[in-house]
Protein backbone atom coordinates (compact mmCIF):
# COMPACT_ATOMS: atom_id res chain seq x y z
CA UNK A 1 0.00 0.00 0.00
CA UNK A 2 2.81 2.53 1.19
CA UNK A 3 5.06 1.48 -2.18
CA UNK A 4 1.25 2.46 -3.85
CA UNK A 5 1.02 5.34 -2.75
CA UNK A 6 5.02 6.31 -2.99
CA UNK A 7 3.96 5.61 -6.99
CA UNK A 8 1.00 7.66 -7.02
CA UNK A 9 2.68 10.89 -5.34
CA UNK A 10 6.11 10.17 -8.15
CA UNK A 11 3.10 10.51 -10.76
CA UNK A 12 1.13 13.34 -9.39
CA UNK A 13 4.49 15.35 -8.58
CA UNK A 14 5.50 14.54 -12.06
CA UNK A 15 2.29 15.63 -14.00
CA UNK A 16 2.55 18.86 -12.22
CA UNK A 17 5.85 19.91 -12.95
CA UNK A 18 5.31 19.09 -16.33
CA UNK A 19 2.20 21.09 -16.42
CA UNK A 20 4.25 23.99 -15.12
CA UNK A 21 7.04 23.66 -17.22
CA UNK A 22 5.11 23.46 -20.19
CA UNK A 23 3.40 26.94 -19.08
CA UNK A 24 6.48 28.91 -18.06
CA UNK A 25 7.97 27.63 -21.34
CA UNK A 26 5.23 28.71 -23.89
CA UNK A 27 3.53 30.72 -21.68
CA UNK A 28 0.08 32.34 -23.83
CA UNK A 29 1.13 35.81 -25.20
CA UNK A 30 -0.85 38.83 -24.36
CA UNK A 31 0.18 41.62 -27.11
CA UNK A 32 -1.11 41.01 -30.33
CA UNK A 33 -0.89 42.74 -33.61
CA UNK A 34 -4.35 43.89 -35.82
CA UNK A 35 -5.72 46.49 -38.26
CA UNK A 36 -8.53 48.02 -37.84
CA UNK A 37 -10.38 48.97 -41.35
CA UNK A 38 -13.86 51.44 -41.65
CA UNK A 39 -15.10 52.72 -44.90
CA UNK A 40 -14.46 56.69 -44.88
CA UNK A 41 -17.75 58.21 -45.98
CA UNK A 42 -17.76 62.05 -45.48
CA UNK A 43 -15.64 63.26 -42.88
CA UNK A 44 -12.76 60.72 -41.58
CA UNK A 45 -12.57 61.29 -37.80
CA UNK A 46 -15.74 58.83 -37.47
CA UNK A 47 -13.76 56.51 -39.69
CA UNK A 48 -11.02 56.96 -37.58
CA UNK A 49 -12.76 55.97 -34.38
CA UNK A 50 -14.69 53.03 -35.81
CA UNK A 51 -11.44 51.55 -37.15
CA UNK A 52 -9.80 52.39 -33.93
CA UNK A 53 -12.40 50.45 -32.17
CA UNK A 54 -12.68 47.41 -35.10
CA UNK A 55 -8.92 47.35 -34.46
CA UNK A 56 -9.71 46.76 -30.81
CA UNK A 57 -12.10 43.84 -31.92
CA UNK A 58 -9.17 42.34 -33.84
CA UNK A 59 -6.58 41.90 -31.29
CA UNK A 60 -9.29 40.94 -29.12
CA UNK A 61 -10.46 38.16 -31.59
CA UNK A 62 -6.49 36.91 -32.11
CA UNK A 63 -6.51 36.22 -28.08
CA UNK A 64 -9.92 34.09 -28.37
CA UNK A 65 -8.16 32.67 -31.23
CA UNK A 66 -5.68 31.47 -29.17
CA UNK A 67 -7.65 30.54 -25.69
CA UNK A 68 -10.67 28.91 -27.89
CA UNK A 69 -9.06 27.32 -31.11
CA UNK A 70 -10.65 28.30 -34.34
CA UNK A 71 -13.47 25.57 -34.06
CA UNK A 72 -14.72 27.27 -31.43
CA UNK A 73 -14.03 30.70 -32.98
CA UNK A 74 -16.67 29.30 -35.76
CA UNK A 75 -19.11 27.34 -33.53
CA UNK A 76 -19.92 30.14 -31.39
CA UNK A 77 -19.92 33.09 -34.04
CA UNK A 78 -22.90 34.82 -33.10
CA UNK A 79 -22.45 34.46 -29.38
CA UNK A 80 -18.02 36.54 -29.46
CA UNK A 81 -20.24 38.95 -31.85
CA UNK A 82 -22.79 40.14 -29.04
CA UNK A 83 -21.24 39.74 -25.59
CA UNK A 84 -17.50 39.25 -26.25
CA UNK A 85 -16.36 41.38 -29.27
CA UNK A 86 -19.06 43.86 -28.57
CA UNK A 87 -17.33 44.89 -25.30
CA UNK A 88 -13.50 44.74 -26.65
CA UNK A 89 -13.00 47.97 -24.60
CA UNK A 90 -12.96 46.07 -21.41
CA UNK A 91 -10.05 43.22 -22.51
CA UNK A 92 -8.09 45.90 -23.80
CA UNK A 93 -5.08 46.74 -21.33
CA UNK A 94 -3.69 49.48 -23.45
CA UNK A 95 -2.48 49.99 -27.35
CA UNK A 96 0.19 51.42 -29.33
CA UNK A 97 -0.86 52.35 -33.33
CA UNK A 98 1.91 51.59 -35.76
CA UNK A 99 0.59 53.73 -38.32
CA UNK A 100 -2.83 54.70 -39.56
CA UNK A 101 -4.31 56.71 -42.46
CA UNK A 102 -7.06 56.86 -45.27
CA UNK A 103 -6.24 54.77 -48.20
CA UNK A 104 -8.38 54.49 -51.23
CA UNK A 105 -11.48 55.47 -49.01
CA UNK A 106 -10.91 53.20 -46.00
CA UNK A 107 -9.41 54.45 -43.04
CA UNK A 108 -6.27 51.74 -41.42
CA UNK A 109 -5.43 51.74 -38.28
CA UNK A 110 -1.98 49.34 -37.79
CA UNK A 111 -1.02 48.79 -34.03
CA UNK A 112 -0.60 46.64 -31.48
CA UNK A 113 -2.91 45.67 -28.29
CA UNK A 114 -2.33 43.98 -24.61
CA UNK A 115 -5.42 41.77 -23.94
CA UNK A 116 -6.46 40.95 -20.31
CA UNK A 117 -6.38 37.11 -21.13
CA UNK A 118 -7.34 36.34 -17.31
CA UNK A 119 -10.58 38.67 -17.90
CA UNK A 120 -11.45 37.38 -21.41
CA UNK A 121 -10.94 33.98 -20.59
CA UNK A 122 -13.47 34.66 -18.09
CA UNK A 123 -15.65 35.92 -20.25
CA UNK A 124 -15.51 32.85 -23.08
CA UNK A 125 -16.47 30.64 -20.16
CA UNK A 126 -19.37 32.40 -18.71
CA UNK A 127 -20.91 32.58 -22.33
CA UNK A 128 -19.90 28.60 -22.37
CA UNK A 129 -17.54 29.77 -25.18
CA UNK A 130 -14.83 27.41 -23.34
CA UNK A 131 -15.18 24.88 -20.27
CA UNK A 132 -13.78 25.31 -17.12
CA UNK A 133 -10.81 22.95 -18.31
CA UNK A 134 -9.61 24.64 -21.44
CA UNK A 135 -6.83 27.29 -21.29
CA UNK A 136 -5.64 26.81 -17.73
CA UNK A 137 -1.99 25.20 -19.01
CA UNK A 138 -1.29 27.59 -21.32
CA UNK A 139 -1.23 25.07 -24.06
CA UNK A 140 -2.89 25.62 -27.62
CA UNK A 141 -6.70 23.94 -27.81
CA UNK A 142 -5.79 20.11 -29.71
CA UNK A 143 -7.62 21.44 -32.57
CA UNK A 144 -4.26 23.67 -33.58
CA UNK A 145 -1.98 20.95 -32.63
CA UNK A 146 0.30 19.83 -35.20
CA UNK A 147 -2.03 18.23 -37.65
CA UNK A 148 -0.79 18.69 -42.17
CA UNK A 149 1.71 20.57 -44.11
CA UNK A 150 1.85 22.87 -45.97
CA UNK A 151 4.02 23.47 -49.59
CA UNK A 152 5.57 27.03 -49.76
CA UNK A 153 6.34 29.02 -52.54
CA UNK A 154 8.19 32.00 -52.53
CA UNK A 155 8.36 34.10 -55.55
CA UNK A 156 10.89 36.28 -56.80
CA UNK A 157 9.53 39.77 -54.74
CA UNK A 158 11.13 42.50 -53.56
CA UNK A 159 14.90 42.29 -53.66
CA UNK A 160 15.41 45.20 -51.04
CA UNK A 161 18.03 44.16 -48.22
CA UNK A 162 16.59 43.23 -44.70
CA UNK A 163 19.07 42.63 -42.37
CA UNK A 164 21.03 40.89 -45.12
CA UNK A 165 17.77 38.98 -46.50
CA UNK A 166 15.77 40.24 -49.40
CA UNK A 167 12.03 41.59 -48.06
CA UNK A 168 10.73 38.86 -49.59
CA UNK A 169 12.78 36.41 -47.64
CA UNK A 170 12.59 38.05 -44.49
CA UNK A 171 8.67 38.43 -45.12
CA UNK A 172 8.01 34.48 -45.72
CA UNK A 173 10.49 33.57 -43.09
CA UNK A 174 8.28 34.95 -39.99
CA UNK A 175 5.39 34.09 -41.53
CA UNK A 176 6.34 30.70 -41.93
CA UNK A 177 7.76 30.91 -38.12
CA UNK A 178 4.06 32.07 -36.73
CA UNK A 179 2.52 29.11 -38.76
CA UNK A 180 4.84 26.78 -37.23
CA UNK A 181 4.32 27.95 -33.78
CA UNK A 182 0.49 27.18 -34.82
CA UNK A 183 1.29 23.65 -35.51
CA UNK A 184 1.81 23.91 -39.15
CA UNK A 185 4.92 22.08 -40.59
CA UNK A 186 6.13 24.26 -43.49
CA UNK A 187 8.11 22.75 -46.43
CA UNK A 188 9.59 23.97 -49.86
CA UNK A 189 9.67 20.64 -50.68
CA UNK A 190 7.63 19.82 -54.12
CA UNK A 191 7.40 16.26 -53.38
CA UNK A 192 6.20 16.43 -50.00
CA UNK A 193 1.90 15.47 -49.87
CA UNK A 194 0.65 18.51 -48.50
CA UNK A 195 -2.97 19.85 -47.86
CA UNK A 196 -2.06 23.35 -48.99
CA UNK A 197 0.40 25.01 -51.47
CA UNK A 198 0.51 28.81 -50.32
CA UNK A 199 1.94 31.22 -52.68
CA UNK A 200 3.65 34.16 -51.34
CA UNK A 201 4.73 37.69 -53.13
CA UNK A 202 5.77 41.10 -51.98
CA UNK A 203 6.59 43.97 -54.11
CA UNK A 204 8.13 47.12 -53.22
CA UNK A 205 7.06 50.33 -54.93
CA UNK A 206 6.79 54.05 -54.69
CA UNK A 207 6.96 54.00 -50.66
CA UNK A 208 4.20 51.42 -50.44
CA UNK A 209 4.50 47.80 -49.86
CA UNK A 210 2.21 45.23 -51.26
CA UNK A 211 1.72 41.22 -49.93
CA UNK A 212 -0.07 39.08 -51.69
CA UNK A 213 -0.64 35.13 -50.55
CA UNK A 214 -2.17 32.77 -52.37
CA UNK A 215 -3.95 29.51 -50.73
CA UNK A 216 -4.58 26.72 -53.35
CA UNK A 217 -5.95 22.91 -51.92
CA UNK A 218 -2.76 20.64 -53.07
CA UNK A 219 -5.17 17.84 -54.31
CA UNK A 220 -7.17 19.34 -56.79
CA UNK A 221 -4.69 23.20 -57.33
CA UNK A 222 -8.04 25.20 -56.58
CA UNK A 223 -7.43 28.47 -55.50
CA UNK A 224 -9.60 28.45 -51.67
CA UNK A 225 -8.23 32.06 -50.54
CA UNK A 226 -5.94 34.95 -51.50
CA UNK A 227 -4.75 37.59 -49.02
CA UNK A 228 -3.53 41.18 -50.80
CA UNK A 229 -2.75 44.02 -48.04
CA UNK A 230 -0.38 46.98 -48.38
CA UNK A 231 1.62 49.35 -45.37
CA UNK A 232 3.57 52.50 -45.93
CA UNK A 233 7.46 52.67 -45.67
CA UNK A 234 9.08 55.72 -45.58
CA UNK A 235 12.10 57.37 -43.79
CA UNK A 236 9.73 57.55 -40.66
CA UNK A 237 8.97 53.88 -40.79
CA UNK A 238 12.00 51.39 -41.67
CA UNK A 239 11.51 48.83 -43.98
CA UNK A 240 11.59 46.16 -41.31
CA UNK A 241 9.16 47.67 -39.12
CA UNK A 242 7.07 47.81 -42.08
CA UNK A 243 7.13 44.09 -43.24
CA UNK A 244 6.68 43.22 -39.63
CA UNK A 245 3.54 45.30 -39.68
CA UNK A 246 2.38 43.55 -42.98
CA UNK A 247 3.46 40.00 -41.38
CA UNK A 248 0.85 40.67 -38.57
CA UNK A 249 -2.05 42.09 -40.98
CA UNK A 250 -1.93 39.36 -43.43
CA UNK A 251 -1.37 36.11 -40.92
CA UNK A 252 -4.93 36.30 -38.87
CA UNK A 253 -6.33 36.08 -42.63
CA UNK A 254 -4.42 33.90 -43.82
CA UNK A 255 -4.75 31.02 -41.12
CA UNK A 256 -8.46 31.95 -41.56
CA UNK A 257 -8.22 30.05 -44.77
CA UNK A 258 -5.88 27.33 -44.04
CA UNK A 259 -7.86 26.79 -40.74
CA UNK A 260 -10.77 25.05 -42.30
CA UNK A 261 -10.71 21.65 -41.67
CA UNK A 262 -14.14 20.81 -43.49
CA UNK A 263 -13.83 23.21 -46.65
CA UNK A 264 -17.84 24.29 -46.38
CA UNK A 265 -18.11 25.34 -43.33
CA UNK A 266 -18.61 28.80 -42.40
CA UNK A 267 -15.65 30.85 -41.01
CA UNK A 268 -15.52 33.53 -38.96
CA UNK A 269 -12.90 35.61 -40.91
CA UNK A 270 -10.52 38.20 -39.59
CA UNK A 271 -11.53 40.57 -41.63
CA UNK A 272 -13.35 44.10 -40.35
CA UNK A 273 -16.28 43.30 -37.87
CA UNK A 274 -16.70 47.24 -38.26
CA UNK A 275 -17.21 46.35 -42.11
CA UNK A 276 -20.70 45.93 -41.81
CA UNK A 277 -23.65 44.40 -44.39
CA UNK A 278 -24.04 48.03 -45.42
CA UNK A 279 -21.09 47.77 -47.60
CA UNK A 280 -20.12 44.01 -48.25
CA UNK A 281 -21.22 42.80 -51.39
CA UNK A 282 -20.79 38.68 -52.28
CA UNK A 283 -19.71 39.27 -56.37
CA UNK A 284 -19.77 36.31 -58.69
CA UNK A 285 -18.14 35.96 -61.78
CA UNK A 286 -20.21 33.37 -63.80
CA UNK A 287 -18.33 31.02 -66.20
CA UNK A 288 -15.13 31.99 -65.53
CA UNK A 289 -13.01 29.88 -63.20
CA UNK A 290 -9.69 31.59 -63.02
CA UNK A 291 -8.23 33.69 -60.34
CA UNK A 292 -7.38 36.15 -63.36
CA UNK A 293 -10.42 36.78 -63.69
CA UNK A 294 -10.85 38.26 -60.48
CA UNK A 295 -7.45 40.07 -61.32
CA UNK A 296 -9.26 41.85 -64.49
CA UNK A 297 -12.45 42.92 -62.87
CA UNK A 298 -10.46 44.07 -59.49
CA UNK A 299 -7.81 46.10 -62.07
CA UNK A 300 -10.76 47.73 -63.56
CA UNK A 301 -12.67 49.01 -60.75
CA UNK A 302 -9.41 50.33 -59.64
CA UNK A 303 -8.97 52.67 -62.50
CA UNK A 304 -12.93 54.15 -61.85
CA UNK A 305 -11.12 54.82 -58.09
CA UNK A 306 -12.97 51.87 -56.68
CA UNK A 307 -10.87 49.43 -54.14
CA UNK A 308 -12.98 47.34 -51.80
CA UNK A 309 -11.23 44.48 -49.18
CA UNK A 310 -10.96 41.11 -50.25
CA UNK A 311 -12.37 39.50 -46.96
CA UNK A 312 -13.05 35.41 -48.99
CA UNK A 313 -12.32 34.00 -52.26
CA UNK A 314 -13.32 31.02 -53.76
CA UNK A 315 -12.95 29.35 -57.08
CA UNK A 316 -15.02 26.42 -58.06
CA UNK A 317 -15.47 24.68 -61.41
CA UNK A 318 -17.62 27.03 -62.71
CA UNK A 319 -17.10 30.24 -61.44
CA UNK A 320 -15.31 33.07 -58.95
CA UNK A 321 -17.09 34.07 -56.08
CA UNK A 322 -15.59 37.10 -53.82
CA UNK A 323 -16.66 38.68 -50.38
CA UNK A 324 -16.25 42.05 -50.92
CA UNK A 325 -16.23 44.46 -48.08
CA UNK A 326 -15.53 48.17 -48.07
CA UNK A 327 -17.53 49.03 -51.14
CA UNK A 328 -20.76 51.37 -51.96
CA UNK A 329 -24.08 50.64 -52.24
CA UNK A 330 -23.47 51.87 -56.08
CA UNK A 331 -21.32 49.01 -57.01
CA UNK A 332 -23.30 47.95 -59.68
CA UNK A 333 -23.36 50.99 -61.51
CA UNK A 334 -19.22 50.70 -61.17
CA UNK A 335 -19.52 47.49 -62.96
CA UNK A 336 -22.33 47.76 -65.38
CA UNK A 337 -20.62 47.40 -69.26
CA UNK A 338 -17.03 48.38 -67.24
CA UNK A 339 -14.43 47.28 -69.73
CA UNK A 340 -11.61 44.73 -67.94
CA UNK A 341 -9.52 44.51 -71.15
CA UNK A 342 -8.91 41.67 -73.66
CA UNK A 343 -11.68 43.03 -75.68
CA UNK A 344 -14.44 42.31 -72.74
CA UNK A 345 -17.05 44.07 -70.70
CA UNK A 346 -18.71 43.25 -67.63
CA UNK A 347 -22.88 42.46 -67.48
CA UNK A 348 -24.54 41.79 -64.92
CA UNK A 349 -26.42 38.76 -65.10
CA UNK A 350 -28.72 38.49 -61.18
CA UNK A 351 -28.71 41.36 -58.56
CA UNK A 352 -30.00 41.48 -55.16
CA UNK A 353 -29.57 44.54 -53.70
CA UNK A 354 -31.10 43.75 -50.41
CA UNK A 355 -28.75 40.81 -49.81
CA UNK A 356 -26.07 42.32 -51.88
CA UNK A 357 -25.32 39.74 -54.02
CA UNK A 358 -24.07 40.40 -58.07
CA UNK A 359 -24.05 37.81 -60.26
CA UNK A 360 -21.62 39.36 -63.27
CA UNK A 361 -21.00 37.62 -66.76
CA UNK A 362 -17.93 38.80 -69.38
CA UNK A 363 -18.57 39.69 -72.51
CA UNK A 364 -17.19 40.63 -75.75
CA UNK A 365 -16.82 44.41 -74.87
CA UNK A 366 -18.66 44.42 -78.72
CA UNK A 367 -21.68 42.95 -77.94
CA UNK A 368 -24.88 44.46 -77.25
Amino acid sequence: MFKYCKLMLALFLACFFSMAYRVLANPPRDEFFAQGVASVQGMEDPARLEALQDFKKQAVLQAILQLAGPDAVVAHKKTIDSEVLCHADDFVESFRIINEGNMEGLYRVNGVAKVLLHDLEQALKESGIIGEEEGKDGMRPEAETARNLIHWLSLQGCSADVSGRTAQSFFDDILKQKLSERGWAVSEDETAEAKWVVKSLVECSNSIIVAKVEVRSASDESVKGVVSESVMSDSETPLMESLLTLVEVVYPQLMDIIDRIVPTSKVFTSSSVAESDRNTWNVVIEDCAEFSCWEKLEGALHTKGLKGRVQEIVIDRNSVNVRLAGVPDSLPDYVENLNVGSGLKVTIDKLDPVERNLSLMFQSAGSQ
